[in-house]
């Protein structure tokens, strides 16, 4: 089973932006637990979005990165100051954007910022990496 977070990346500016959104459909098997009679996307969801895409921006600008051979994935390594403003409901489209500043070859300090109908619903910060997949 795959767990992807994010249906489209709209926008990737090498090294710099990333946009991108995930349209949260009441389907999505988290629903049926979080929470019973008010279902609200879970916070680590919205974490490892935020994080798929960095590692996505990062494995596709990084011209060092981009140079090294193997099975290659981007990793959240560290995770401050994430502040959940308001509940992403389901049926809603949810739009991330993720500003990278590198911080190392295989690294990168990342602000993101979610939203969700004109309405911001998260910011956080992050670093995220580089790490050869295991077989």
């Amino acid at each position: 089973m795959r767990f992807y977070f994010v249906d489209r990346i709209t926008e990737l500016t090498p090294g710099k932006t990333i946009r991108g959104f995930k349209n949260v459909s009441m389907s999505e098997p988290y629903f049926s637990t979080h929470f019973p009679r008010f279902p609200v996307l879970p916070g680590v969801i919205i974490i490892e979005a935020m994080a798929q895409l960095a590692g996505a921006g990062l494995l596709a600008g990084d011209p060092y990165v981009r140079s090294l051979s193997g099975d290659l994935l981007g990793v959240l390594a560290s995770v401050r100051k994430c502040v959940f403003k308001h509940p992403v409901l389901p049926e809603r489209d949810v739009h991330y954007t993720i500003q990278c500043r590198q911080m190392a070859p295989m690294a990168v300090q990342v602000a993101a910022s979610v939203s969700a109908p004109r309405t911001e619903a998260s910011h956080c910060e992050a670093r995220s990496g580089i790490a050869s997949r295991c077989s």
